[in-house]
């Protein structure tokens, strides 16, 4: 038998040489795929309501699920929905299953879509922080992992929440992120759904 190549540590080989790893691998994106397609099918009267009740600029497209392997380093999968994406703003939830950490839900709203809603969006503030949403803590609007240099606790006081207000005036964005544990999985589609009438709620 050949030694294993000397560049290559004992856990490097074991993944280079482990086929089983890969097979489990692609079997679990299979799954997390299917979990969100169900949770996009499920949301899809939630969302067609809220299309109604808003200008054709300002409606949700279609779902859309993607994935990728180096996210920090780690593979992901995202669902986008409520989602509009244009040069103009955005305006997106997000479902996001990060491996090796949780899945996490954004609200993503900025340039005219912040414009529209900032005035409900900071008067829900109080109930973003009972749910126990986290606030954007950063200076970029596409960093998703729940970090102290990416999001902070709802503010309270109101200074605090003046800061928060001048500071997101300035970049025209703002996002809310709530992590969810993966033993969560056989709830997930409930535990959305009440999450995701509770984000369109707080824009009113």
């Amino acid at each position: 038998m050949k030694d294993k190549p000397s560049n290559l540590d004992e856990s490097a080989f074991n993944l280079l040489t482990n086929a089983s790893i890969y097979i489990q691998i692609q079997s679990l994106e299979s799954k997390v795929t299917e979990l969100f397609g169900l949770i996009a099918q499920s949301l899809g009267p939630t969302i067609d309501s809220f299309n109604r009740t808003v200008g054709e600029d300002f409606q949700s497209k279609n779902p859309k699920i993607s994935r990728g392997n180096n996210y920090k380093g780690l593979p992901w999968t995202t669902l986008d929905y409520p989602r509009n994406f244009d040069t103009s703003g955005v305006f997106a939830f997000r479902l996001l299953c990060l491996r090796g950490h949780s899945f996490v839900i954004t609200m993503h709203i900025s340039g005219k879509f912040y414009q529209k809603y900032k005035i409900p969006i900071f008067k829900n503030l109080p109930f973003f922080e009972c749910n126990n949403y986290l606030i954007t803590n950063g200076d970029s609007e596409w960093e998703h992992l729940i970090t102290s240099e990416n999001y902070k606790a709802i503010p309270s006081t109101e200074n605090e929440i003046k800061e928060i207000e001048n500071k997101t005036e300035l970049i025209q964005y703002i996002k809310f992120a709530k992590a969810i544990s993966f033993y969560e999985w056989d709830n997930l589609t409930t535990i959305i759904q009440a999450e995701y009438n509770f984000l369109l709620k707080t824009l009113n």
